[in-house]
This record gives C-alpha cells, sequence and structure tokens, in this order.
C-alpha cells in the first residue's frame, strides 16, 4: 500500500479525531481556502477533494489482506511522531481509528 495514498485515506479520520484540539486552526485554514469560517467546512472540502481524486473512503479498497489494527496501533503508539499529534493517542484509539477507517 503507497504511503501517499494510505495517507490519503486516513486523512479525514485523523481530521475529524483531532478537531476539538485544533478548531482554532481548521478555522483559520477554512478562510484562507475560502470555505467560510466554521472548522468543518475543511473537513468536508477534504471529502469533496477525495471524491474528486477517486481516493478511496475506506482501507478495505486498498487491503488484500486484512489489517492487525491491534499490531498497527501498538507500533504506532511507540512511533516518536505520535507525539506530534494535537491529541495524545492511545492505542485504543489508534484502533478505533484504524477499525473506522477500515470500514
Amino acid at each position: 500500500m503507497h504511503h501517499g495514498l494510505l495517507n490519503a485515506v486516513l486523512m479525514p479520520f485523523v481530521v475529524e479525531k483531532n478537531a476539538p484540539a485544533i478548531s482554532d486552526r481548521l478555522a483559520e485554514l477554512a478562510r484562507t481556502l475560502e470555505l467560510g469560517d466554521r472548522p468543518a467546512n475543511v473537513l468536508d472540502w477534504i471529502l469533496e477533494l477525495r471524491d474528486q481524486l477517486s481516493i478511496p473512503t475506506h482501507l478495505k479498497a486498498l487491503a488484500e489482506d486484512s489489517i492487525d489494527s491491534v499490531w498497527v496501533s501498538e507500533q504506532a503508539v511507540r512511533d516518536p511522531s505520535a507525539a506530534t499529534n494535537p491529541i495524545p493517542f492511545t492505542a485504543q484509539d489508534y484502533e478505533s481509528l484504524l477499525e473506522s477507517a477500515v470500514g
């Protein structure tokens, strides 16, 4: 699975999960993109762009095998870049996000 495509599929799920912590940034981005000033408009824009680019809505469209969300979640918690997420995620948070993203 290509890294960029994986990120494109996951992005809406991650933005939605982080929205409470980044609402000011999302509102600023909405204004910059001339989408109004509602943070939710950015997520709507991301979803529309995803559709325009024919990016799958869920990981099951990309993965031939099942995804071991428990293992992936444990690895994500250990990843040094996890500390940069606006909301600290637990392994359970990652697992929940992945299960939603798998579809």
